[in-house]
């Protein structure tokens, strides 16, 4: 990937309204790294979500910090992943959220990315990754069951089996989502 990258997206679900602009670059032992801030209105509320994510050489995400704002404070959960699928939320193992490989922010379409990177996969190819979903602006946290589908060079198809949520994910040649479907698209990409 060229780094440093500097990207912004705009959803485009009804309701909400704002950008999510991120920074990325490595870090001195060659890590990914992401710092992400995103200023939303849904449904005339205001709030915000900045985060920080390192990613291995793998793929695999280590770190992230997200903290959200709105008019009731400001919110920040910490995890720590080992890149074998244990996770730690400020400071306390969660058993709950074990065989988590990716960290998924509800608040950005650019953790899509993370796991299309890891997985690798050929047209035609589908795999199963399992992530910590983080909402926004509320911080909440679940396991999130989700199923990618290589189904073109720059296509991905991306569905939540538990929901029955599916959208397709169009990425440029790094893996970066361009257009998902319905929720948000590129509107800048630098670097």
């Amino acid at each position: 990937m060229s780094l440093p990258r500097c990207v912004v997206w705009e959803p485009l679900e009804e309701g909400l309204q704002g950008h999510d602009l991120v920074v990325l670059s490595t870090d001195n032992r060659g890590w990914f790294s992401a710092h992400g801030t995103v200023a939303a209105v849904q449904d005339g509320v205001p709030w915000g979500v900045h985060y920080e994510l390192s990613v291995d050489t793998r793929w695999r995400t280590r770190f992230a910090s997200v903290t959200a704002l709105d008019a009731s404070g400001r919110r920040t959960v910490l995890l720590d992943l080992d890149g074998e699928g244990r996770v730690v939320v400020n400071a306390k193992a969660l058993p709950e959220l074990a065989g988590c490989l990716d960290v998924d922010l509800a608040a950005t379409p650019f953790t899509n990315t993370l796991a299309i990177r890891r997985l690798r996969l050929e047209v035609g190819q589908s795999a199963v990754a399992r992530a910590v979903w983080v909402g926004a602006p509320h911080l909440e946290l679940e396991v999130l069951e989700q199923t990618y589908t290589r189904i073109g060079v720059d296509r991905y198809r991306y569905e939540v089996p538990a929901s029955g949520f599916s959208a397709e994910l169009t990425v440029d040649d790094e893996g970066l989502v361009v257009d998902y479907t319905g929720l948000a698209r590129r509107v800048a990409s630098s670097g």
